[in-house]
């Protein structure tokens, strides 16, 4: 069980997009999140350790990164979620499992677990001291494509896409994200593509956009659809598939 969620770039990260797979991990219509703290559906014992996350992830400007933690459920019982998180640009995108996974995790930049007396454990060091050296935020944006169409269509873009991939936000929708990807290296994004569908693990991966850029995605996949955050590349790198 699996769902999407897109939040606010706020202390708060409020819903503002849940996909169907929330009702049957958490309990609730999507529509029923809208608007809601995410912070109000994480267990009070666990809410500092969160926010401690929250924060750094934030300064740093964290690609994706993993967090295990327990969230409400309707009835009011906690289950353990375990979540990919994406910062991009005014948005935090999301993709949340009811069940652990090490594949979810072994992809990602940073790795926490929240247990439930609060304490946390990392694959990084986070200082103590609430003062980090912030990053700049970098041009990023998202696409959430349908994993049951060969073609990957797509049916959202965030609107940085426009600046970084030079799509139109509205007409893109219901074309193939390979449309958008150089002819040479479509097939190094056909790669990838089923093999998280296939492996439901997270990828991360460099290719040539349409307009020749070097671009680094970062892909995960749910019931509800894939996710797929994009960034500019460091031209340094190139990776080649044979076809």
């Amino acid at each position: 069980m699996s769902y999407i969620a897109i939040l606010d770039n706020t202390n708060n990260a409020k819903y503002l997009y849940a996909s169907e797979g929330v009702q049957e991990i958490l309990g609730y219509s999507p529509s029923e999140l809208l608007s809601i703290d995410s912070y109000a559906l994480t267990h009070p014992d666990e809410r500092k350790s969160l926010r401690l996350i929250h924060n750094y992830s934030n300064a740093q400007q964290s690609f994706s990164f993993w967090i295990s933690y327990h969230s409400r459920h309707k009835d009011g019982h906690y289950i353990r979620c375990n979540s990919i998180l994406h910062w991009c640009h005014d948005l935090i995108i999301a993709t949340i499992f009811s069940e652990s996974s090490i594949l979810r995790a072994s992809s990602v930049e940073e790795r926490f677990i929240v247990h439930p007396n609060g304490k946390m454990e990392s694959n990084i060091q986070i200082p103590q001291n609430d003062i980090w050296s912030a990053v700049e935020p970098e041009p990023r944006f998202c696409l959430i494509l349908n994993r049951y169409s060969e073609q990957a269509l797509i049916v959202f873009a965030t609107r940085q896409c426009e600046e970084i991939g030079k799509m139109n936000q509205i007409e893109c929708v219901g074309q193939s994200v390979l449309e958008f990807v150089a002819l040479e290296h479509q097939m190094i994004v056909k790669h990838h593509l089923e093999l998280v569908k296939s492996s439901e693990m997270i990828v991360k991966f460099h290719f040539l956009w349409y307009t020749h850029i070097l671009m680094e995605a970062v892909m995960s996949c749910t019931a509800d659809g894939l996710v797929m955050v994009i960034r500019h590349a460091n031209k340094i790198y190139h990776h080649t598939i044979s076809s």
